[in-house]
């Protein structure tokens, strides 16, 4: 069994990332993540989605809210009156297909609360 150990810095330099198996895999770092393209680095903000602002979506999106680091950007809800309300709230954009709000390039993080018969 191959034990060879990298550091973060030794993979970053290297390019590559060291697979258990030996394999060498292609390192894929973002161009916001490098500071490019005149955007903040996500290390100084995270961009949210919200899928489900019912009871606990909604809790957690004014929790999330409570955090300078967090800007609440997209909601997703099947409900129209619920998804509405929360886009208002965070002057934000309401989606009722989620697959939407996951297509967006500038949603750093998504938090889901759905009911349980949606899990799968």
């Amino acid at each position: 069994m191959n034990r060879n150990t990298y550091s973060r810095r030794d993979i970053l330099k290297s390019g590559v990332v060291a697979a258990a198996t030996g394999f060498a895999l292609p390192t894929m770092i973002p161009a916001p993540a490098q500071g490019a393209d005149q955007a903040a680095p996500p290390s100084e903000r995270v961009r949210l989605g919200h899928i489900g602002v019912g009871g606990r979506g909604s809790f957690l999106m004014r929790q999330a809210q409570g955090n300078p680091g967090v800007q609440s950007v997209a909601v997703a809800d099947c409900f129209k009156d619920r998804r509405e309300a929360a886009a208002g709230a965070i002057k934000g954009t309401a989606y009722a297909d989620f697959r939407k709000l996951l297509d967006r390039q500038d949603i750093d993080a998504v938090i889901i609360a759905t009911p349980d018969h949606w899990h799968v």
